[in-house]
């Protein structure tokens, strides 16, 4: 193949994959739900208040945090888009389709061109690479980091020391973002490395100069700690000797279970079955191929590595979420394609064919799924339309809203009143929060955000989503509606809108 068609192959492939994420986003069909709404009013404080942060979103574990370089990835793309939500989620689409060029570039460096182009097209429409950047959610960069990490590790293994020290940066960006995936990362790293000086392939110095690269990534956490009488470290201790919390005991049962479902659901997604029996056949004729591709050897090698410490760390503890480890897939997904172009092709492109139609028969399925915005409460393109309609029905007057979310803990709405009311309509709600009366001390900061109000007047609006636990949620219209006479209600999509007039001035 020609640099030249290689070079036009490279960019379409690149282009079919900005095509098909931004598409959902031209319509607003992306999540913006409590998780982003916490980011939105941290950025707001970032870019509207100037403030360093230290500290990134709150872990699983209460009163512990991961490192703030998130919140300052995603207010680039705030900042781009005059503080529009979707900005966020066109940083996540810049890094992935980044990381397909990346991978791209390894694989046509180290195998071929045309292998590179088929798999990068097929990353396009494999669902579980293209979901990490569906929507801004701090764990998604795992995807990136992984490939980066692996990818460097790779280039130390064939001899380029140096790569071992380059490696640290995606461990220790990784505890920016999600850090029980990041701990996995690090005790990956440190194994490897180990072995590289016990094997007399690395030196102490460059061991070293790794782990001090990683720790300069913990310097803004050691200045949060100093600040606030070292809080964190005494809410993860806490944690530890909880004898029902995280890390009371082990869940190898339960996690084997699941990372079992990474290797039967994604090859062949509709059929379990087909999926144990290509990844066993894959698997048993790979590895009777004689000289290897000492790239794909090395990436495999290590994958399988990282997946071994990732199942060892999250059976360890209790704590396991989904999205702790969204890298495996795709790099699962990667080393089987690659695989296959290590066999001969009479077997490894049927299997390659199969696998393709299948991937792309359910990537079609779930996309357009999500192409058009849901009834969904918590999809932006509901959230921002039940705003206007509240705005729309003041009458150009201040008015009273409150949210019922079953989270409680009002977010989104925080942030999107506040950025459409100041941006398209001028003015701000009289008050704004979760109830009548209800402090926002879960805001990093409230006042800056209240003004410019106009003359209150006697409107009140109740903006609820739906929540499994009725009572609740009766129990709080009881409250809201409380001296007030309904005027209209609406409903978007599952939001359900009420506008009241108060009998007495509020």
């Amino acid at each position: 193949m020609s640099q030249k068609l290689y070079l036009i192959l490279f960019c379409l492939v690149i282009l079919l994959g900005f095509v098909l994420r931004v598409l959902p986003l031209l319509h607003d069909s992306f999540y913006f739900t409590m998780d982003q709404g916490n980011d939105a009013v941290h950025v707001r404080e970032i870019l509207i208040s100037r403030k360093i942060l230290l500290r990134g979103p709150e872990t699983g574990i209460e009163g512990v945090f991961h490192g703030a370089l998130w919140y300052y990835f995603i207010s680039i793309g705030y900042a781009l888009f005059s503080g529009h939500p979707a900005g966020a989620v066109f940083m996540m689409i810049l890094l992935n389709l980044a990381l397909t060029a990346i991978i791209m570039r390894k694989i046509s460096q180290n195998i071929s061109s045309p292998v590179a182009l088929i798999v990068g097209a097929a990353l396009q429409v494999f669902w579980w690479f293209y979901d990490n950047s569906r929507y801004a959610f701090n764990p998604f960069p795992l995807v990136f980091l992984s490939f980066i990490l692996v990818f460097f590790l790779v280039d130390y293994l064939a001899g380029k020391k140096k790569s071992f020290i380059w490696a640290a940066i995606p461990v220790g960006l990784a505890f920016h973002c999600e850090s029980a995936g990041a701990v996995a990362f690090a005790a990956f790293y440190f194994l490897v490395g180990f072995w590289g000086v016990y094997s007399k392939r690395l030196s102490l110095k460059f061991l070293i100069l790794g782990i001090l690269t990683l720790l300069a990534f913990f310097i803004p956490r050691l200045i949060s700690e100093s600040q606030s009488n070292f809080s964190q470290s005494k809410a993860l201790i806490n944690e530890i000797r909880d004898p029902y919390g995280i890390f009371s005991h082990m869940n190898y049962q339960y996690i084997s279970i699941r990372f079992k479902s990474f290797f039967t659901k994604r090859i062949i997604p509709q059929n379990d079955v087909l999926s144990i029996i290509l990844m066993v056949v894959i698997l048993a004729l790979y590895k009777s191929v004689r000289n290897k591709n000492k790239f794909v050897k090395r990436y495999v090698i290590l994958c399988k590595i990282l997946i071994v410490i990732s199942w060892v760390w999250f059976g360890s503890n209790k704590g396991w979420q989904s999205w702790h480890t969204v890298y495996i897939r795709p790099l699962l997904f990667v080393s089987i394609l690659m695989m296959l172009f290590e066999l001969p092709k009479k077997i490894g492109w049927p299997i390659l064919l199969v696998i393709l139609v299948s991937q792309i028969v359910f990537f079609r399925t779930r996309y357009l799924e999500y192409l058009y915005p849901s009834s969904d409460p918590s999809v932006f393109a509901n959230e921002i339309a039940s705003v206007d309609w509240v705005y729309q029905n003041s009458q150009g007057q201040g008015f009273y809203e409150y949210n019922y979310l079953p989270s409680v803990l009002d977010y989104p709405y925080q942030y999107l009143f506040w950025w459409r009311g100041i941006n398209k309509y001028g003015y701000l709600p009289c008050e704004y929060s979760s109830f009548p009366g209800s402090p926002k001390l879960f805001l990093p900061s409230a006042k800056p955000f209240e003004q410019p109000k106009r003359n209150c007047g006697n409107f009140r609006f109740l903006v609820v989503e739906p929540d499994e636990h009725q009572e609740l949620r009766n129990l709080w219209l009881d409250g809201a509606r409380k001296g007030t006479d309904l005027i209209e209600e609406k409903e978007i999509g599952k939001i359900h809108l009420e506008k009241r007039l108060l009998f007495t001035k509020q």
